[in-house]
């Protein structure tokens, strides 16, 4: 037996449905590996194919009759391919090689070396569809009324019959199993991107190029940056992401200076530039700049003097350019992200942009969106597109591979029209921003100053009473329940543990199994019995709507609150300990069931530090529903441990 079945499952495609999948896992293997950069495929042909080992391998491999057709076995192969597989991190892995052979209805990939030799020690497998009552791979008629799709490793004693243990890109036989095979299943069902207009990541780079340049900026930039980081934000979300878009910028502008065949470094302005290390590590990069913000970071007296950034408030309805500059920046840059490509239009003909935009704005207010059939962003990435469009640039849309929801960016590298008509595209772009919505204050930048709006900073007697308010109306609903202790063996401090209805040997052998409301329900009709220690009667209150919650506020109270940005929902989630909300309802959290039952530990293994006291302990009727080795709030004034 040649080849050995890892796995076969039932699927419903085509043959184009296979294919789109297929082609997926051969020209994108990073939408599903975690090892895998990208991919370098080539066509190639037999010819090529001229060492006698592979060329041996490749007619054992294929020797077998068409399943479809039962033609010959050169008929078999309709396409082959060299597939080159770059590693994420070429540390910890090594490229690997293979030859794809395909059909309609088969894929074969066997790893080789740069030289096309066999390599030995990796997995040569196999991806096909089985169509309905068709001889398998063994030859036998499989009388499966279902379409199969099944993924096979090829057995001799050259090559392993077991998982590959090499660092290499190439995948293992649990990874073909587990991994692959549901993919493409998937993915015959939901094809990747289908009609999107959204590209494949890094589209407009060199892919072969990304890994190892972001690798070297990452060991070069990250730890140190990471272990200085004097702001509140997470370094291993910003630091991290920056080095990805300084990696994609070096990169994008590599490439432009080989088509235009120039030595020297762009420039580039970064408007909105926040914690400025953008900046920072593209002119260490060897690439001149600057960066504008309207507010000054802690990070930026860390940075080196070769760094500049500019404390100033933009305002891109005044007569401002950047014509000394090749490229204008818009990373995150809020409410300037629409007028990136009217001040490069602007700054002369041969500048260009690149924006990744966020937050959404148009010209002077936040954007209203103008298409109810796509998302929100996709809308926005539309407004700001056309934007580029009527500035007279072409518009090459790319993802970028960052730590964030908002990847896709609009770059600006070429226009569309010569430059004798610059003045003409100058009117369209005023003609354009005359037409938007515009305030009277027209333009408004930014507060230098943002000021923390979420009702945490409202006076403290003030969220007391509102909490006292909306406690004591879900109190006054009797909704009575026998807290259950997260201890489930028997009573031993109960002298009456005959009675008591966790020690009692009556009771039901399955009740560890019984939903927990059918548990506190059956514990109920037996309170009276009940071991006083270990059981207790908790009145977990009622539920009200948020509007009659509102409603129970003075008008004064709901103003203070309405000046946070917040009301009263948002006071209700800060006090999260007390309250619950759900399906637009609040009601007292039962901190009694069992997912809250356990104290979770740190890493060391240790309880962690009570420091707040329990909001039940000191004002519920009943006390905590939990013991006080079980509540993470404090039973007493003490700080404990």
């Amino acid at each position: 037996m040649m080849w050995e079945i890892l796995k076969s499952s039932p699927i419903q495609c085509n043959v184009n449905q296979f294919r789109d999948a297929i082609n997926v896992w051969i020209q994108r293997p990073n939408v599903c590996s975690k090892v895998v950069s990208c991919a370098s495929v080539e066509h190639v042909s037999f010819r090529q194919l001229l060492n006698p080992e592979i060329s041996q391998l490749i007619d054992s491999v294929v020797g077998e009759k068409n399943i479809e057709t039962d033609n010959d076995a050169d008929s078999f192969i309709n396409m082959v391919l060299f597939r080159k597989l770059l590693p994420k991190s070429p540390a910890n892995h090594s490229a690997g090689c293979e030859i794809v052979l395909m059909n309609m209805s088969k894929a074969v990939f066997i790893p080789v070396n740069d030289q096309f030799e066999p390599n030995l020690q990796e997995v040569l497998y196999k991806i096909e569809t089985i169509p309905k009552s068709t001889k398998s791979l063994h030859g036998s008629v499989d009388s499966s009324d279902t379409q199969r799709i099944s993924m096979a490793v090829y057995r001799t004693a050259s090559f392993l019959t077991e998982n590959s243990t090499s660092k290499t890109c190439h995948p293992t036989k649990d990874w073909l199993r587990e991994n692959l095979l549901p993919s493409l299943i998937k993915w015959t069902r939901n094809p990747v991107n289908s009609e999107s207009k959204i590209p494949n990541s890094l589209s407009q780079l060199p892919q072969c190029e990304y890994a190892p340049l972001y690798q070297y900026l990452k060991k070069k930039y990250g730890k140190k940056l990471g272990e200085m980081w004097p702001e509140s934000t997470d370094p291993q979300k910003y630091v991290y992401e920056d080095i990805a878009i300084a990696t994609y910028l070096i990169l994008l502008w590599r490439n432009e200076r080989r088509l235009k065949s120039i030595d020297k470094p762009q420039s580039f302005v970064d408007l909105g530039c926040g914690n400025g290390l953008l900046v920072y590590i593209l002119n260490a990069e060897g690439h001149p700049g600057v960066g504008v913000d309207i507010r000054r970071r802690k990070i930026w007296d860390h940075y080196p003097d070769t760094t500049v950034l500019q404390e100033t408030t933009i305002d891109p309805t005044a007569n401002i350019t950047y014509c000394e500059y090749d490229w204008l920046l818009g990373n995150h840059s809020d409410e300037l992200t629409p007028w990136i490509p009217v001040l490069a239009a602007k700054s002369g003909f041969h500048v260009r942009y690149w924006v990744l935009p966020c937050c959404f704005f148009d010209f002077f207010t936040k954007y209203t969106r103008a298409e109810s059939t796509s998302s929100q962003y996709q809308d926005y990435l539309d407004y700001v597109e056309n934007v580029g469009k009527v500035c007279g640039f072409e518009i090459n849309i790319d993802v970028m591979r960052i730590p964030s929801t908002k990847r896709v960016c609009h770059i600006g590298m070429r226009r569309t029209y010569s430059e004798k008509d610059h003045s003409k595209v100058l009117r369209d772009i005023e003609s354009l921003i005359s037409n938007a919505r515009k305030p009277k204050s027209g333009f408004v930048a930014r507060d230098k100053l943002q000021s923390i709006r979420n009702c945490t900073k409202l006076q403290y007697c003030l969220q007391l009473e509102v909490v006292k308010i909306i406690s004591d109306e879900l109190l006054k609903t009797e909704n009575y329940i026998e807290t259950v202790s997260s201890d489930e063996s028997s009573c031993t401090d109960c002298s009456n543990s005959e009675s008591c209805s966790r020690g009692n040997s009556s009771v039901r052998p399955d009740a560890d199994i019984l939903p927990l409301k059918q548990r506190l329900d059956e514990l109920a009709v037996s309170s009276s019995e009940s071991c006083l220690v270990n059981c207790k009667r908790w009145n977990c209150g009622g539920s009200i709507s948020l509007r009659d919650a509102a409603s129970l506020l003075s008008d004064s109270m709901k103003q203070r609150m309405k000046c946070e940005f917040g009301g009263l929902q948002t006071l209700l989630k800060n006090h999260h300990q007390t309250f619950e909300i759900a399906d637009g309802r609040v009601q007292l959290r039962n901190w009694s069931l069992p997912h809250f039952r356990k104290i979770k530990g740190n890493r060391n293994k240790t309880s962690p530090v009570k420091t707040r006291t329990c909001w039940f302990y000191a004002n519920h009727p009943d006390g905590c529903p939990r013991r006080e080795e079980d509540c993470t709030f404090l039973h007493g004034p003490k700080i404990t441990n």
